[in-house]
């Protein structure tokens, strides 16, 4: 029987899906907005500070040149539209039908397209493959190479680029479900190719008596920030005919997909959740959500961006020696400054600032896991050369391990039935106090700075800045944790 895999981010409320989509603005559009299309609309996060940008006012980075490499990408690249191939034969929905559409278009059902010929599909996927490289998504195909051979459900992917480098990467199939997802327009996309830009909360930092909405360096911070998204020129439409059998990217979510008969509980060997546990307002529904879609003994995958760690989420400082009094977006964040009300991050709507010993139990209940905790010493340097300050974030709750997780992920495997876990509703699932009036759950022993994968002193953090803290549960631990990105290089 071949192997199959689930990669799910959904939450099921009631009756009702409700989804993290990945190129959401925000919470509220999250929540209005299953039953409308936010297929054009950026996450509001767009990306960290860049380098910083010198001046008598206060200050973002932002940087100089957030063009790609290559400076032939435009931000609308309407040329793949034209190049795609005239089918042999003639068909309702071709990808050359594409083209014309408006804004007032109406998107497609959920729907295969007709298939080109194999001459037709082999021009298109060329150049599909040409323009997903140009906006740099080769990068990610490391995501999906532990997935090489199987069946591959992305839920929350966008526009779709992700189901091209995953099959680059070897996945036998690409599924992607997505409510935001209009197959037959292009639609707003991330451009890896540009580099770092301010997001907009960042650019409001700059904002107070010397500058207002009008002052030029706002206006260049937010013209930076609307840079990292441009229209990918790609349609859903584009892709599955590209890669006919293989991509299919279905608008919708399980709840509106399930009386289709595309979805059914356990049709694939492992459900997963990639770098989306800290947007969603709910993550014991999306854990019992991925619990009620999968079977005993299948896989459940999850990487985590640990708010609490030195750098927040995402934000620029992420080196603590680089920190500049100067800059706005620094102040507001380092040494971790993002743990105090007053911080231009703390009350952002598109993280739920969950604790990371809260998570860690949650996915407990539920199924068995391996897991890995990435170390930061240039981090756990800053902190040791700190201590009134570690002291009281230890005051608050916080424990020195949590503050210098980067990121955390586990593999894991469901278990048979849920443990027993009365403390569940007591959690705290967004925006947790951070004053100290909220305790999280512990962490397990495992979970400890003596147990460093490298066994790196902070005196050797310039030479070896990363490290790690692995764990895996007694016999099948070398099975789940194969599944784990790549740990610190240790000498």
């Amino acid at each position: 029987m071949r192997a199959r895999c689930l990669f799910v981010g959904t939450v099921l409320l009631g009756s009702a899906g409700f989804w993290w989509i990945s190129e959401s603005p925000s919470f509220e559009s999250l929540r209005a907005g299953v039953a409308g299309s936010l297929a054009e609309a950026p996450r509001a996060d767009f990306a960290e500070a860049a380098r910083e940008n010198r001046s008598t006012e206060p200050h973002l980075a932002i940087d100089g040149d957030i063009r790609s490499n290559d400076s032939t990408i435009s931000r609308a690249e309407p040329e793949l539209l034209e190049i795609a191939v005239e089918p042999s034969t003639s068909v309702s929905q071709s990808a050359a039908d594409v083209e014309p559409t408006t804004s007032t278009t109406p998107c497609m059902e959920p729907s295969l397209p007709p298939a080109l010929s194999d001459a037709d599909a082999a021009s298109l996927r060329a150049a599909v493959k040409k323009m997903t490289k140009k906006w740099g998504y080769e990068e990610a195909e490391k995501n999906f190479k532990p997935f090489k051979g199987l069946r591959f459900l992305d839920i929350g992917m966008g526009q779709g680029p992700m189901g091209v480098v995953a099959m680059e990467a070897g996945v036998q199939s690409y599924w992607g479900l997505d409510p935001a997802l209009c197959i037959n327009k292009p639609a707003r996309t991330r451009n890896r190719r540009i580099g770092r830009t301010p997001s907009e909360g960042e650019c409001k930092q700059l904002l107070g008596p010397t500058c207002k909405t009008t002052c030029a360096q706002y206006q260049r911070c937010m013209t930076a920030a609307a840079e990292k998204y441009g229209t990918f020129p790609v349609t859903g439409v584009q892709i599955m005919q590209a890669f006919p059998g293989k991509v299919i990217l279905l608008p919708g979510t399980f709840e509106t997909i399930q009386p289709t008969g595309l979805i059914k509980r356990g049709d694939f060997d492992a459900a997963g959740m990639f770098m989306v546990s800290e947007h969603l307002p709910d993550n014991r529904l999306v854990v019992e959500g991925v619990f009620q879609w999968t079977k005993p003994g299948q896989l459940f995958y999850i990487k985590h961006h640990n708010y609490y760690g030195f750098d927040g989420h995402h934000q620029e400082l992420k080196d603590p020696s680089a920190f500049d009094p100067k800059n706005a977006a620094h102040r507001g964040v380092a040494f971790w400054n993002h743990l105090e009300p007053s911080s231009w991050i703390f009350n952002s709507s598109d993280m739920n600032r969950i604790r990371l010993g809260d998570l860690m139990a949650l996915v407990h209940v539920y199924f068995e896991c391996a897991w890995r905790a990435n170390i930061d010493l240039k981090w756990a340097k800053a902190l040791d050369d700190r201590p009134e300050l570690l002291q009281s974030l230890e005051r608050r709750g916080f424990a020195h391990a949590e503050l210098l997780v980067n990121k955390w992920a586990g593999s894991c495997q469901r278990r048979e039935e849920a443990l027993d876990a009365p403390w569940l509703a007591s959690r705290m699932w967004f925006h947790p106090p951070s004053n100290g009036s909220y305790s999280p759950r512990p962490f397990p022993k495992e979970f400890s700075l003596k147990n460093l994968e490298c066994g790196h002193s902070l005196k050797k953090h310039k030479q070896y800045p990363l490290d790690g803290i692995l764990y895996s549960p007694p016999g099948r631990g070398h099975r789940l944790a194969k599944y784990l990105s790549a740990g610190p290089s240790c000498p």
